[in-house]
């Protein structure tokens, strides 16, 4: 490390402001839609944080097959976006599902994001929850749902910098860790008003889709 310094300290302003670009190049995250093959890497993301983190309060670890269905099932409604870098590793992802199943429920879904331990804090969730909202309007849906491990207040305070508000707090809800933790329930309103909803769009076209990701990756 001290060699390293030493050898960056010697370099120009011009190659020092080269290597920063190439960096910033390298670690851009890449905004792609999910299919079936991305599966083993969505996976590692998940099970890091159900063996390490509340974040999720499920303790046993998922397994390839569960999640080569999952993602199937949940392409089948909403889109699973991916942020990878200029290298191909998956920096995160993003997605939404049915909030519930009953019928009078199909204009709400419950989003998810999870960011690799590494890309934390590199605005991948940024990139990833921006362009999933954007997605989910573009379908027609009007609610969207998060549940989050309480407390959280770096979870909450990035929900609440896209709009969404906190509707209900479940205490000593989940145990984990050999602890209790609560949840609480974060909303976003698509859309307003009280006529009645057009069919939600369960699959937006690829020009449409394309276009939302390249704003995101650009941006």
């Amino acid at each position: 490390a001290l060699r390293r310094e030493a050898a960056l300290k010697k370099l120009t302003k011009a190659e020092k402001e080269a290597l920063c670009s190439a960096w910033a190049e390298t670690n851009r995250p890449r905004l792609s839609v999910a299919t079936r093959a991305d599966a083993a890497d969505i996976l590692e993301i998940y099970n890091w944080y159900v063996l390490n983190h509340t974040a999720t309060f499920q303790i046993t670890p998922s397994t390839l097959e569960e999640y080569e269905a999952w993602v199937d099932r949940t392409l089948e409604c909403a889109p699973l976006l991916l942020a990878r870098d200029g290298a191909g590793k998956l920096l995160g992802y993003a997605c939404a599902h049915p909030w519930h199943e009953r019928e009078a429920f199909r204009w709400d879904v419950e989003s998810t994001i999870y960011c690799a331990p590494e890309a934390r804090g590199m605005g991948v969730a940024e990139k990833l929850y921006g362009a999933l909202i954007e997605l989910l309007r573009l379908q027609g849906y009007w609610n969207v749902y998060a549940l989050l491990a309480d407390p959280n207040p770096a979870s909450e305070r990035f929900h609440a910098k896209f709009g969404f508000v906190c509707v209900g707090r479940q205490p000593h809800t989940g145990y984990k860790f050999g602890r209790w933790g609560g949840m609480s329930i974060w909303w976003l309103p698509l859309r307003k008003g009280s006529a009645a909803p057009a069919p939600v769009r369960l699959q937006l076209t690829p020009d449409e889709a394309a276009a939302v990701l390249q704003k995101y990756t650009t941006a």
